[in-house]
């Protein structure tokens, strides 16, 4: 609704809120402490006509690339199906591992923790009277495309293991990490005689599944998405203030005492609260002030 008429002369005035994800009130929801954040204002703000976000901090892992859920109609991303032959000999098995939403700020931080969760597999079934070959040593290389290759070193007088990925025959098929590992199409990896597999479009990151994040305020309904950020590099954020217009309000928040921000990704989904890592931002707020006499600083433009 439209702002009173002030009795007094009154003013613009700015002021600016600084938000860090990690000072978020103990009260909020617990299954969603990461990504819904309640500011509180101090004293308060009253007559607020204006905001705008000028900066903000939001390291690229904030960005998961797997989900453990299935949300926003996005399925569930991060159960990989693993095929392991023994050649020459004829022992094969399949299992399936579990990728943690993030922690992969470069291509070799992903396939370092995919080979970790192979070899791991492979030393228990080993332990358990297994046979396989060449335990504990699939490694990951990067091309100069940015492609993730998993391999097994050359083969050995005991033979070889060799991979592949189940991403259409496994147990765990719709629900398999085939475009963020930098597959075009949920089918099974061949397997090589070399062994390799290779993915055949390049890797993630800089290949996410998600490319940009929301951040907005839950009390202004007219603008949900105050900014879309792009995700770039190891992490975004800004170095200086952004200059913008201020995002007028239709209708001013007459009193505000907390702030509920939200960060979701660009599809609307929310990652899962233990795949976020916290962000910073700086929100700048336009007021109506109400004041009996003129204030210094207006005498000062005044004399100029």
């Amino acid at each position: 609704m439209p702002l009173a008429t002030f009795k007094n002369k009154h003013y613009i005035q700015g002021a600016r809120v600084f938000i860090d994800s990690d000072d978020r009130e103990s009260t909020i929801d617990p299954f969603n402490t990461q990504y819904d954040v309640l500011v509180n204002l101090n004293n308060g703000f009253d007559n607020v006509v204006g905001l705008d976000l000028s900066s903000w901090n939001i390291p690229y892992d904030t960005v998961p690339v797997f989900f453990e859920t299935t949300t926003s109609q996005h399925a569930q991303n991060n159960l990989l199906d693993v095929y392991l032959e023994n050649v020459p000999f004829t022992h094969s098995v399949s299992f399936t591992v579990t990728l943690v939403g993030s922690g992969y700020g470069s291509t070799d931080a992903l396939g370092k923790s995919v080979c970790s969760q192979i070899n791991g597999a492979l030393i228990i079934l080993n332990a358990g009277g297994g046979t396989f070959t060449n335990v504990d040593s699939f490694i990951y290389t990067v091309d100069s495309d940015g492609r993730l290759l998993i391999t097994a070193p050359a083969a050995q007088p005991a033979g070889v293991t060799r991979c592949q990925f189940l991403f259409g025959s496994g147990p765990s098929a719709g629900f398999t990490p085939y475009y963020a590992l930098g597959f075009a199409t949920p089918v099974d990896t061949i397997l090589s005689v070399s062994p390799l597999i290779s993915s055949p479009l390049p890797s993630v990151p800089p290949r996410r599944v998600y490319r940009s994040v929301d951040l907005g305020i839950k009390q202004i309904n007219e603008f949900p998405i105050l900014r879309r950020i792009c995700m770039s590099g190891s992490d975004y954020n800004t170095f200086t203030y952004v200059t913008r217009n201020y995002l007028l309000l239709t209708e001013p928040l007459r009193r505000v005492d907390r702030l509920r921000m939200s960060l979701k990704l660009a599809d609307g989904r929310t990652a899962t609260p233990n795949a976020a890592v916290g962000f910073d931002a700086v929100l700048d707020l336009m007021l109506v002030v109400e004041d009996q006499v003129i204030p210094s600083w207006v005498k000062q433009v005044i004399r100029i």
